[in-house]
């Protein structure tokens, strides 16, 4: 079975009152620090080229047999970084971190010669953290940053833009107004939140029951189609889907608010994505996971 893995741990510095997290992972799961000082950063950025546009749906990485018998291991990593006693050491699963992405977001868009199987409205959007309504979009292959009013960014842009918008989520709230993140379980909470919202219109598109049944003619109950129908119709669906925001992927994030408690010497927290899953939940004061 494939897995990505990404694992921190939060140790006290002797004689000191810092810490220091250190994060090893493999994959497209990333850890940050959030402070309410000094915003959010990623530990795991050295696992990835943000001077490249990285293809989503490409892991980077995985455990488990993927050439032969052999993990993938190009992207692992090994990183740490000082923290200090109240910030908020987190670890999300891509169904999280992408939907930050101004690009995913549907808030900016490719430069041309990356845009080729982008489609995106013509109209211009309104930054929400609500799925915002689209108009029409340009056909492939087009020059489609000149057909809209939406920023062109590039890639280290589309980090920088990605971590901001956490940042302004965390300290601000959804409205904008606050209340500001102070705990692991609220930074949970409105990580998944946000996920749920941007990625509200894409549900909708795919729990249509137009797509899974059918009515017979003279008859109103409804009838399910065959597996290739199905997918057919899902098939028609892709550039309905390709022009609203967000990425429908497994979310999960761990975080632990560090200092939280020391007596224990340090707090492991790990967060893992791989196929066939089961989901969980576990709270408690110091270390809070949360899966949708």
């Amino acid at each position: 079975m494939l897995t990505t893995l990404t694992t921190a741990i939060v140790l006290p510095l002797a004689d000191s009152d810092r810490f220091v997290a250190c994060v090893c992972n493999v994959g497209d799961s990333l850890s940050y620090v959030y402070s309410a000082e000094h915003g959010v950063r990623e530990i795991t950025k050295g696992s990835h080229d943000i001077h490249c546009m990285r293809d989503m749906r490409d892991a980077l990485g995985a455990l488990g047999p993927v050439d032969g018998q052999n993990p993938e291991l190009n992207n692992l990593t090994c990183s740490m970084t000082e923290v200090e006693s109240g910030d908020i050491v987190f670890i999300t699963s891509d169904g999280v971190s992408d939907n930050f992405d101004p690009v995913v977001g549907k808030f900016a868009v490719l430069p041309p010669s990356d845009n080729l199987n982008l489609k995106v409205p013509s109209s211009t959007v309104k930054m929400s953290y609500a799925a915002p309504n689209h108009g029409s979009s340009k056909s492939p292959g087009g020059d489609l940053s000149s057909s809209t009013s939406l920023p062109t960014v590039q890639a280290y842009q589309r980090h920088e833009l990605s971590l901001l918008r956490m940042d302004d989520l965390l300290k601000n709230g959804v409205s904008g107004d606050g209340p500001p993140c102070r705990d692991a379980k609220t930074l949970c909470e409105m990580l998944l939140d946000f996920a749920t919202r941007l990625t509200a219109a894409k549900r909708h598109i795919l729990e249509d029951p137009d797509l899974y049944y059918t009515t017979v003619e003279g008859s109103t109950e409804l009838t399910e189609l065959s597996r290739a129908e199905q997918r057919s119709r899902r098939r028609k669906m892709c550039e309905k889907l390709a022009m609203v925001p967000g990425k429908l992927d497994h979310a999960s994030v761990v975080a632990y608010q560090v200092g939280v408690n020391r007596n224990n010497g340090g707090s492991v927290a790990v967060s893992s994505e791989n196929v066939g899953s089961d989901d969980d939940e576990d709270d408690n004061n110091d270390l809070v996971e949360t899966v949708l």
